[in-house]
């Protein structure tokens, strides 16, 4: 009798054994899944923001190379005067990047400086978030447009939220 409960007590201790073997290893399988399923989410926000940032590059290399190619201004019309404000049809949404107007100048080189609020002026193409920059390139599409290729403006959301441009030089 003596053997048999120490037959049966082993198999007792190898049982338990394994099964805290399958339960440890079970724990750490589900941390693994939920790991890699934040992974997985992770990498999926990635490729989102990918996406969106080559639309964005891509709107953005049309609004310049339009911006740049934009007449200068209609030959029969004469260049609006400092001071001359225009209005334009569109909605850029200049307000979520400063409450102040946006400083924006274009050089008889083809140089565009922006200073937003009390930030430093710094060339356009040192800004890089795409839709600060998308919205900066529509200003310089419109005053391109409106006054020609040297010009110096105050951009900001007018009215109804539409583009306010105001000739300074």
């Amino acid at each position: 009798m003596g053997s048999q409960a120490l037959i049966v007590g082993i198999m007792a201790a190898i049982v338990i054994l394994l099964l805290a073997f399958i339960a440890f290893y079970a724990v750490k399988l589900a941390r693994a899944g939920k790991a890699a399923e934040g992974t997985a989410q992770r990498l999926q926000l990635f490729m989102q923001r990918q996406v969106r940032l080559q639309q964005d590059m891509k709107h953005i290399a049309e609004a310049g190379t339009s911006a740049l190619r934009a007449p200068a201004v209609k030959r029969d019309s004469p260049v609006a005067a400092p001071g001359a404000v225009r209005v334009s049809e569109r909605a850029v949404g200049l307000s979520a990047l400063s409450a102040d107007p946006i400083f924006v100048r274009r050089t008889g080189e083809g140089v565009i400086s922006v200073q937003i609020a009390d930030k430093p002026s710094m060339p356009l193409t040192y800004i890089l978030d795409p839709r600060t920059r998308r919205m900066l390139n529509e200003v310089v599409g419109q005053a391109t447009s409106e006054f020609g290729l040297t010009w110096a403006v105050l951009a900001q959301d007018g009215e109804e939220g539409k583009l306010t441009i105001t000739r300074l030089v």
